[in-house]
């Protein structure tokens, strides 16, 4: 096979028009209804095929046949949420020997129809360690044909009134008994100013303490990212 080594990430489709991003510095060609990718280590390889069939299991079944068989027993499988156009998604992982140092797995998606994209990795340990995160926007840069991510660049924010604190305070609500969640505080800031604060539910279940826009989380790492915003606001 002849792989193209790519200088810097790349946008790529596979053979049936799903898009991703191929990492800077790994290799990647096509071969029949496979495109490969390899990082730049020896020894590990990413596959990704369209196939048409009726589940999960069908799909993994009908990659592992164009690829190649895995010669790994199935040790577990689980399902995954749905993300932006894809359904059904669903893990697989092998065994492996300790001495293999191995990962072996497939992922498949469901776009629309039968059609489903799989995602084989064979890839060594070592290379999980030094190319996880190039792994991850492998996986999180797929998108079937034709999909666009929604954008709200260049977009004017529409100014919020009580028709749209309503709606707000509707979504919130909603979402709260969908995920289960006992209790929701909710901060909106536009133009500089508060236009809502508010809470929504209880602090613990079975009590009756409400909470309010005054009420402690424990939002753990979450306010690293919080805390960075508000130094590059002081450093301004």
């Amino acid at each position: 096979l002849t792989f193209e080594v790519l200088r810097t990430d790349t946008p790529r489709t596979t053979t049936q028009g799903t898009s991703f991003i191929a990492p800077q510095d790994w290799k990647i060609t096509v071969r029949g209804a496979a495109t490969l990718l390899e990082p730049p280590e020896a020894g590990s390889r990413m596959a990704l095929l369209d196939v048409d069939a009726k589940d999960a299991d069908a799909a993994v079944e009908a990659a592992w046949a164009a690829y190649g068989a895995p010669g790994h027993k199935l040790m577990t499988s689980s399902d995954r949420a749905n993300r932006e156009a894809w359904h059904d998604t669903r893990i697989y992982s092998y065994e492996t020997s300790p001495n293999e140092r191995r990962d072996v797995r497939a992922t498949a998606r469901r776009s629309s129809g039968q059609r489903w994209t799989v995602v084989i990795e064979d890839v060594s340990v070592a290379a999980i360690d030094k190319r996880n995160a190039q792994r991850a926007l492998i996986h999180s840069s797929l998108l079937p044909k034709g999909f666009e991510r929604e954008s709200f660049a260049g977009k004017k924010a529409r100014q919020l009134g009580p028709v749209e604190i309503a709606e707000l305070k509707r979504f919130v609500t909603r979402a709260q008994g969908v995920l289960r969640v006992p209790g929701i505080s909710v901060g909106v800031v536009q133009d500089g100013k508060v236009a809502f604060a508010g809470g929504f539910g209880m602090r613990e279940l079975g009590k009756k303490a409400p909470v309010d826009e005054n009420t402690l989380f424990m939002v753990a790492s979450n306010t690293k990212p919080l805390t960075t915003l508000m130094l590059a606001k002081l450093v301004e």
